[in-house]
């Protein structure tokens, strides 16, 4: 799962900067490959263990797999939420370099130095600046997830 989980960023990429339907399918196969992992690993790992450890440690075993999946359901989306909440600060960070000082001024009525409290009011936005950044600046917002992705296959 985890190279599965890695390659993500850079189908995404591939679909930002194409217009082929291709890398569509290919994130759609490997996020459906991805899910499917994680069924089986969960109907499987009783039988898993008892061939490891021996029918005696199954309950134990499993009792506390069982209760890290769980912390790792709550934790987890806090976690990934956080590296969104990053990824998507910086990006309105480089973005917001990109513009000119007076033309920020004049859009959000408020200087540049700002740029956080106007980010944490939504008053900023990615598509905001994308209206006032210099013409061929790519948008980052296919991008955003990429830092969370990689993040999440290393812990995988």
């Amino acid at each position: 799962a985890a190279p599965l989980a890695a390659s993500i960023p850079s189908i995404t990429q591939w679909a930002a900067t194409t217009g082929s339907p291709l890398p569509l399918y290919a994130f759609y196969g490997s996020t459906l490959l991805m899910i499917s992992f994680y069924g089986g690993l969960a109907s499987l790992m009783p039988a898993y263990i008892s061939d490891l450890w021996g029918l005696k440690h199954v309950g134990a075993i499993h009792g506390r797999l069982m209760t890290a999946w769980s912390a790792a359901a709550i934790l987890g989306p806090s976690i990934l939420a956080y590296c969104r909440r990053e990824s998507y600060n910086r990006a309105c960070s480089d973005l917001a370099g990109k513009v000119d000082p007076n033309a920020f001024l004049q859009t959000f009525g408020a200087p540049i130095e700002r740029l956080q409290e106007l980010v944490d009011a939504k008053t900023v936005t990615i598509a905001r600046l994308m209206d006032i950044v210099p013409s061929g600046t790519m948008d980052p917002s296919p991008l955003l997830y990429d830092s969370t992705l990689y993040s999440c296959s290393a812990m995988l």
